[in-house]
């Protein structure tokens, strides 16, 4: 018999959140990072074309694009949308979605990476003059790859990027590269339908995940700090040819406190690091980049390191099915060297 696997993508997310609801009535609210205005000249609608080859020495392909690069969630995040069209016929256009974080600890951009071939990727940025520069690697096709990728500002109408990979070990070749200009059009990864020639077969664990979801719960938002109600509502649809789930989320109103929480939550597989692969953003500027793993139909855990506040954590989130249908959830958690305790406790339940 196969469970139902509701979400899990709101939890630590929420965690995160009840943790800041504490130090924003002390502090006042967080502001985005200042590092984020970088990204201001790639931010706005964007029409492209360029050209790109899969393997060294192969004829170019034409492509066009459409774009939309935006802030977020207050912002705290910076998320770049795409639709990418191939003179091929018969291929579909692809799609993509990537966010953009600060970490402040280690004073770099992070970055996370979606599309409708069922790539997630994560990499590191930096903002060097005019250009945002960028080293990732994935597997893909069952190949190792990696990407060495160049993002340049040209003026306030125009950018340039190219990314040269290496395939298995193989020397560098320009895989993909083109210009973009500033466009009245733009893209929506999340409300565009998109096929995949690639089926989501990694994904059908948590399909019925899908839909509206309503939980209900405890936490301790700092180590002895007395336990507190918590809700929040909360929505997973499938995006980009299914490969991604994006989870919305919205808190319910905290006792003294007029700041509705929201987050969004991001979970694909992560096929070179063989696990599901999580990405948390919350509207204080928290974010978690997680491990998801399936453990039987019943039980599955959620791990990450959360970043919010300057506290250093970790977080293990236990999920049970119960016969019921609902979700038990619980979360144990360290902050730097303190033991370890629970911190949330809930449950999570399906509505219309």
């Amino acid at each position: 018999m196969r469970w139902p696997r509701p979400t899990v993508t709101a939890l630590v997310v929420i965690v995160s959140f009840l943790a800041s609801v504490s130090a924003v009535r002390a502090q006042g609210m967080p502001q985005p990072a200042k590092e984020l205005n970088q990204l201001a000249p790639l931010l706005g609608n964007w029409a492209g074309s360029g050209g790109f080859r899969m393997v060294a020495g192969q004829p170019e392909v034409k492509w066009t694009s459409k774009s939309t690069v935006k802030k977020i969630l207050g912002g705290h995040f910076v998320q770049d949308d795409m639709e990418l069209s191939f003179d091929m016929p018969g291929f579909p256009p692809m799609a993509f979605r990537t966010i953009y974080a600060w970490d402040a600890t280690r004073e770099r951009f992070r970055v996370f990476a979606t599309n409708s071939m069922g790539v997630v990727n994560r990499s590191e940025g930096y903002w060097s003059g005019k250009r945002l520069l960028s080293v990732t690697q994935g597997l893909e096709q069952g190949a190792v790859y990696i990407d060495r990728s160049v993002t340049e500002a040209k003026d306030a109408e125009t950018q340039e990027f190219r990314v040269d990979r290496s395939l298995d070990g193989g020397e560098p070749f320009r895989f993909i590269w083109g210009t973009l200009k500033k466009s009245e059009a733009g893209f929506d990864a999340a409300t565009s339908v998109v096929a995949s020639p690639v089926p989501a077969q990694q994904m059908e664990v948590f399909a019925p995940q899908l839909g509206k979801w309503r939980l209900t719960g405890t936490v301790s938002p700092m180590p002895g700090m007395a336990k507190m109600e918590i809700g929040a509502k909360q929505e997973t649809k499938a995006i980009l040819g299914g490969h991604v789930h994006l989870t919305s989320i919205v808190g319910d109103p905290m006792p003294g406190s007029d700041e509705v929480y929201r987050g969004r939550v991001l979970l694909g597989f992560d096929a070179l690091n063989k696990c599901y692969a999580g990405l948390e953003l919350g509207s204080f500027g928290e974010y978690t980049d997680s491990q998801v793993r399936v453990h039987d139909d019943k039980t599955w855990t959620w791990t990450g390191n959360p970043s919010y506040w300057g506290l250093n954590q970790q977080i293990r989130t236990i999920l049970t099915v119960k016969e019921n249908g609902e979700v038990h959830v619980k979360t144990e958690r360290t902050i730097g060297a303190s033991a370890a305790e629970t911190s949330f406790e809930a449950t999570l339940t399906r509505v219309k």
